[in-house]
């Protein structure tokens, strides 16, 4: 699980620093730079794992990227060439993927408190994006603290010891032909069996990170079976009924249940379907339809013929009981299509996955009444895990000098603090406006002066 995010001059964002939970909300208004923040991490999930393992920065483009930036002009803050980019992320190095932690590394094998970080910072040098530095930092309690570093002439490259007060001890390793890459350089630094487990753990955290976007993929009359389920996940939720298939043939995705199993209850719990079921429709079974009752309805039709809000949801119902325990899952506005009561039955979902399959959540979201219900969750004392702690939300503003964010602080009660100027619009001067009109057009009827 991330415990961070700290950006530096990235599209609306001089700076910014927030930590992260296991249920972590953004809320906000239009071009606040809510959006800016999943998409820093999703730059750094298509620098890693693109085709293109040369790129120091993968500013994508293609169709199967997750996010389309442009170049660093449209990305670095103010369109200012001569400003650097940095992206920075923390997570608890113990409770990444623990066996990566090998036998063999020469330094200390960290506590249950550590506090791993990764920063990396690019520039413009001429025509290219360059690495300007790239850095690994652990803590070790209160006092230790190792740093993995490459130096800005991107030519050196240093391991820094920090133990509390004392001089920093350096070792100082020279590489010839070191090109400022991510991906290229633990391949060439020598003895880095301790480089190796960091990069292992960073590239594990993003491995298992999905985005799902605001618009999903429309419903289709039928479905072809391909013999074989996709591994990740596609930003429409396009391939995530093909995991349904899947499930319906008899190949056991949990060991409790079937991940149709799952996805029926949650249909019906979101109140949006009180039968759900996937059929084949040939011979050979090779091509199928989803079939729905709506959840007060009476007549099974395709799911192309019932609400939309169905077809959007699905596929992020889908994922996160299909996709691998302990993602990290990044949604865009899963509210859409869905009427308000359904919009609150989501936070019960996510707190399910968050909880039970240790899933972390980063969600952007324009619902009140998802956050209500979370609110409520936080109050009710048998809700052990709906704490403060564990639901973060944030409120972004636009401003002259860019974005700022605003935690939302909400109590053991549910109650929120310190809300935030017009957080869901000006609900309450609309009232005082709308009984305000009322009066007046209610005395012109009755000829009462003012």
């Amino acid at each position: 699980m991330l415990t961070n995010i700290k950006l530096g001059n990235f599209k609306s964002w001089r700076e910014l620093d927030i930590d992260l939970a296991p249920i972590t909300l953004l809320y906000g208004t239009n071009s606040s730079g809510k959006t800016s923040i999943l998409q820093a991490l999703l730059l750094l999930k298509q620098t890693m794992f693109g085709a293109d393992r040369g790129l120091s920065i993968n500013f994508g483009g293609n169709d199967n990227e997750l996010a389309n930036l442009g170049n660093f002009g449209e990305v670095v803050f103010d369109h200012n060439y001569s400003l650097d980019l940095s992206i920075e992320v923390g997570w608890n190095f113990s409770k990444v993927m623990p066996y990566l932690w090998g036998p063999t590394n020469s330094l200390p094998r960290p506590g249950n408190t550590d506090d791993m970080k990764f920063t990396i910072e690019w520039g413009y040098l001429g025509e290219i994006v360059v690495v300007n530095e790239i850095e690994y930092s652990i803590d070790f309690g209160t006092t230790n603290r190792y740093s993995f570093v490459t130096s800005k002439d991107r030519d050196k490259y240093q391991l820094i010891f920090t133990k509390g007060a004392e001089s920093k001890s350096r070792h100082r390793v020279d590489l010839e032909g070191f090109y400022p890459n991510y991906n290229s350089l633990y391949a060439e630094l020598p003895e880095t069996d301790w480089l190796a487990s960091l990069n292992r753990q960073l590239s594990s955290i993003f491995q298992y990170t999905s985005y799902i976007g605001p618009i999903r993929q429309s419903a289709q009359r039928a479905y072809f079976w391909n013999e074989a389920p996709s591994l990740s996940l596609e930003a429409s939720g396009r391939n995530m009924i093909e995991a349904l298939i899947y499930s319906k043939r008899n190949l056991s995705i949990t060991t409790t249940s079937t991940l149709l199993d799952e996805v029926s209850f949650w249909l019906t719990n979101l109140e949006l379907a009180q039968k759900f079921e996937v059929k084949a429709i040939d011979a050979n079974e090779r091509f199928y339809e989803i079939r729905v009752i709506p959840y007060r309805g009476k007549i099974e039709s395709s799911i192309v013929d019932v609400g939309y809000g169905i077809s959007q949801i699905l596929p992020i119902v889908v994922a996160l009981y299909y996709m691998p325990a302990h993602s990290i899952f990044i949604i865009e506005q899963p509210e859409l299509h869905l009427h308000p009561s359904a919009q609150a039955h989501l936070a019960d979902l996510f707190l399910e996955v968050a909880e039970k399959r240790d899933l972390q959540l980063i969600i952007e979201s324009h619902s009140e009444h998802l956050l209500r219900r979370f609110q409520r969750r936080i109050a009710e004392p048998e809700n052990t895990f709906a704490t403060p702690e564990n639901i973060k939300a944030y409120f972004c503003k636009a401003g002259e000098e860019g974005s700022t964010i605003q935690p939302v602080e909400v109590d053991e009660y549910g109650q929120i603090r310190n809300w935030p100027d017009n957080f869901f619009g000006d609900l309450g001067g609309d009232l005082d406006a709308m009984m305000d009109a009322g009066l007046e057009r209610r005395r012109q009827e009755l000829g009462v002066g003012g």
